[in-house]
């Protein structure tokens, strides 16, 4: 009876095993080339185009095993390819967690990078639909910077009217915003972050 039950046992986990999903092994694959060589010297706007053509081309090697699954990319439509990596980035949480944190990280410190700074004081803060944020530096350059969205700072701009004068870093990127005035586009300094040097 120990033996039927062991064999019986063995069986099913065998069974369980060799039902491995399609997703599954593309997460494989995907993670064994994350790791390959070829993506090791890459920056991460690069390692995304090469793992998109990647995972594409594995969409065409399972396509058989995906449609059983109920998995099809509708290449008409724009969102499909989208969520089929996004199945396949969700299995590879299973197979390769830390080389997705690695990329996720290698995403976070170029960001940083791309922002620009730009110390002085804080001469005025207008504007009636959007803001401008005004400094000088200490060689009497003005720079104005867009305040678009909600950024680390912001807050005291919004509440305290004693910070006009006070010295300040601000982190910022260049935006390109229409002009209808101009009738083109234009780059904007768009604020990130403010740091209160006080």
């Amino acid at each position: 009876m120990k033996h039927l039950v062991f064999c019986l046992t063995f069986l099913v986990l065998s069974y369980g095993q060799s039902q491995e999903s399609a997703i599954d092994k593309i997460a494989q694959k995907t993670c064994e080339y994350m790791n390959s060589d070829e993506m090791t010297n890459l920056d991460k706007s690069q390692k995304t185009a090469k793992l998109g053509v990647f995972i594409i081309g594995q969409y065409g090697e399972y396509k058989e095993e995906l449609a059983k699954e109920g998995i099809e990319i509708d290449f008409s439509e724009e969102n499909s390819s989208r969520k089929f990596g996004e199945k396949v980035g969700f299995a590879m949480v299973d197979v390769c967690p830390n080389t997705l944190i690695a990329l996720a990280e290698t995403d976070n410190l170029n960001g940083n990078e791309a922002y620009l700074s730009f110390a002085g004081n804080l001469v005025s803060v207008t504007g009636e639909d959007f803001s401008f944020v005004q400094v000088k530096n200490s060689e009497g350059i003005v720079q104005n910077f867009l305040w678009l969205s909600n950024f680390k700072g912001s807050e005291r701009l919004i509440s305290d009217n004693s910070v006009i004068g006070t010295e300040v870093k601000i982190k910022y990127k260049n935006t390109e915003c229409f002009s209808p005035k101009l009738k083109e586009y234009i780059n904007r300094k768009e604020i990130v972050e403010i740091e209160y040097l006080d």
